[in-house]
């Protein structure tokens, strides 16, 4: 799930003028949004702190009363993307094994670039909650490498402690 530190650490990105503006984002493994309102109202006080005011009430606008998920797939709520866009992104990606709403369909235990000629690059490139979950934890990370830019960012953000059932691994 894009879960609320996921939000508040690419907003930070964006308010320290850590990305391009036209910065490109791709999600490894298709995120179900659940990023609550006042996450979003603190993320908009740093972009308006940082004098990004019309990023800010974009922000406001477009999620200031958007439902979060509390469980993947939930209905009724925002996609990843609209927090992206809202976010001044020139494109989202989501990659999945799984076809959920517009993602590229994917096997991320396998090297993208030779099994599917995937040679995008982007600027900020998240793992929230996926890399657990798949056997190949080298080719994983090879792909997250290889679909970051030059100066571009990784984001993970994975389970740790008390998740002991799951996914394959706890780092």
């Amino acid at each position: 799930m894009f879960i609320p530190i996921a939000g508040k650490v690419i907003g930070s990105l964006i308010a320290h003028k850590r990305l391009p503006k036209s910065a490109k984002a791709v999600e490894l493994g298709a995120q179900t949004y659940s990023v609550d309102q006042n996450v979003i109202a603190g993320i908009a006080r740093e972009l308006d702190n940082a004098g990004e005011h019309g990023l800010a009430e974009g922000l406001k606008s477009k999620l200031g009363t958007a439902k979060a998920a509390r469980r993947p797939r939930e209905e009724g709520v925002p996609h990843v993307r609209e927090f992206f866009k809202a976010l001044g992104f020139e494109s989202y990606t989501a990659i999945d094994i799984g076809d959920y709403d517009g993602n590229l369909v994917m096997d991320l235990n396998t090297i993208i670039a030779d099994s599917y000629n995937f040679k995008e690059t982007y600027d900020l490139v998240t793992n929230i909650g996926v890399s657990e979950h798949l056997i190949g934890q080298a080719v994983f990370f090879d792909n997250a490498h290889r679909v970051t830019k030059v100066g571009g960012y990784m984001l993970h953000i994975l389970p740790s402690l008390g998740y002991l059932n799951h996914g394959f691994f706890n780092y």
